[in-house]
């Protein structure tokens, strides 16, 4: 799934100059959640982790190219093996990645291994029933990104997060209620 990443990074990056009052929306609701030291995984081009002064993980060279000249500090790895010791992150942030991992579960758990005790992540997606979730699985055939999407429920989300003790929520409205949700997690 992450090669549409490597092949079409300068393309992904430019969303973000043409929709910059949704993105400084998104970056605030994610502010209110997260604690730092943080790592963001799936950090792209860098854009949050920047707002967010987290450390940027990502396993597109290229999006990570874009990252580092942003003067974010980067680390090239995959969300399912994380290059991090057991119980040795404070925090970790995922920001509209889980909709494109090949298996979110295995992410979601490797990062409660490496997270300390009472250690959190924050998750956030774009609701798959939102008004915007809808909006971008219509999409799905004429975007290269969207086409490789799976986005979930919110329901299906505190699924994923079993193994966690929710904490919090935060969304905003885009097109509708709630068409970006994170959600704070605790490490039990």
């Amino acid at each position: 799934m992450w090669k549409v990443f490597e092949e079409r990074a300068e393309e992904y990056d430019r969303w973000y100059d043409k929709n910059r009052d949704i993105f400084r929306a998104e970056v605030n609701c994610v502010k209110r959640l997260i604690k730092k030291p943080c790592v963001e995984i799936g950090a792209g081009t860098g854009r949050f982790a920047l707002e967010l002064n987290a450390v940027g993980l990502d396993i597109s060279k290229e999006m990570l190219k874009i990252a580092r000249r942003r003067g974010v500090e980067v680390i090239r790895g995959d969300a399912s093996l994380l290059p991090f010791k057991r119980e040795s992150v404070e925090c970790f942030v995922m920001i509209v990645t889980l909709c494109f991992l090949g298996n979110p579960q295995k992410a979601i758990e490797e990062a409660r291994v490496c997270l300390k005790k009472n250690g959190s992540i924050v998750i956030c997606i774009v609701p798959a029933d939102s008004t915007l979730g809808v909006e971008y699985a219509e999409k799905k055939r004429d975007s290269p990104f969207y086409s490789v999407a799976h986005f979930y429920s919110i329901n299906e989300l505190v699924k994923l997060l079993d193994n966690f003790e929710i904490t919090d929520m935060s969304g905003m409205e885009i097109k509708g209620e709630n068409d970006f949700l994170c959600v704070k997690a605790v490490k039990r």
